[in-house]
């Protein structure tokens, strides 16, 4: 099974290296890989004991000092920002901080594993209707179709075929994929129009700094991870997907980018199966070529 998947993937990649990539394309793919990886890594952690407030407290804190570097290069840019500039940058730290921590508590307290697994994929619909309506993105029949069928793909990847029973804990789960569709979609879009990548980027990490600390601190009593090296390989993860996140936006538009972070949750499930000897089924290996074979399409339809 796990030699049917490297094959599948190899075969994946090649098709994907012969064709004449765009930058969107490539930022957006290294930031979805960057998140796969952080997310291996944080389940690593994680299973061996450690709180999770406690790691996003260490993360949050060895990345400081290279997002204040790059924020200090933007002396000269910081000047020329708007109040809406401003406002745009709060509302992405107060989003992707306090917001989406909250109601990711709620989701995942209320809402089954399962469930919470697919239905945060809903971010992607919400992008694309938020970009439909706050960018003038248009929704195209192409662009429906590819959606569905990743749609469609993340199930059966997510659920293995399942049948979900739908909660009211669920309420929070879609909630939460407004949020993200809002604070890591929309508004990052709107800033990179207005602003550079570096500056976006760097403003809005710290920003949210001070209340990712005081969260995490008022969560747990906090200590020096066991795991060291992986919590510092998680946060040079989570500022290599930031950086290359903001570069994606600058040069694709909003629905681009979250169907092509779809990848995510594929290259997830191909690297646990070797490193968290997790197994794929028939059906999850399926769905993985959905989503594959979509991006690919976006890609070369310039959807």
């Amino acid at each position: 099974m796990q030699s049917f998947s490297y094959k599948i993937n190899v075969q994946a990649a090649s098709f994907i290296c012969i064709m004449k990539l765009s930058k969107g394309f490539i930022y957006t793919f290294l930031t979805s890989l960057c998140w796969a990886i952080s997310i291996v890594l944080a389940r690593i952690v994680l299973s061996h004991g450690e709180n999770p407030y406690n790691l996003a407290f260490w993360t949050s804190i060895l990345a400081a000092p290279y997002w204040l570097y790059l924020f200090s290069t933007e002396r000269k840019n910081v000047q020329r920002l708007t109040a809406k500039d401003i406002a745009i940058l709060f509302g992405m730290a107060a989003i992707s901080s306090v917001g989406v921590t909250f109601v990711e508590a709620f989701a995942l307290t209320y809402s089954p594993a399962v469930n919470y697994s697919f239905l945060i994929r809903m971010v992607s619909v919400f992008v694309i209707i938020f970009a439909a309506i706050f960018l003038h993105e248009k929704i195209t029949r192409k662009k429906v179709i590819l959606l569905a069928t990743i749609l469609a793909g993340a199930y059966l990847l997510t659920t293995n075929g399942r049948e979900l029973h739908l909660t009211t804990g669920d309420m929070f789960t879609l909630l939460e994929a407004m949020l993200l569709a809002i604070g890591n979609g929309v508004l990052i879009k709107l800033a990179t129009n207005r602003m550079t990548p570096n500056l976006g980027s760097s403003a809005r990490v710290l920003i949210a700094l001070i209340p990712m600390i005081l969260i995490a601190m008022t969560h747990t009593s906090l200590h020096v991870p066991r795991e060291f090296l992986l919590v510092l390989g998680i946060t040079v993860c989570d500022f290599a997907l930031t950086y290359f996140q903001f570069r994606a936006f600058r040069h694709a538009t909003a629905s681009f980018v979250t169907m092509i972070m779809s990848f995510t949750p594929v290259l997830v499930a191909i690297m646990a199966v070797p490193v968290l000897r997790e197994t794929l089924s028939p059906i999850q290996l399926a769905g993985g070529v959905l989503i594959i074979s979509a991006g690919v399409l976006v890609e070369k339809l310039k959807v």
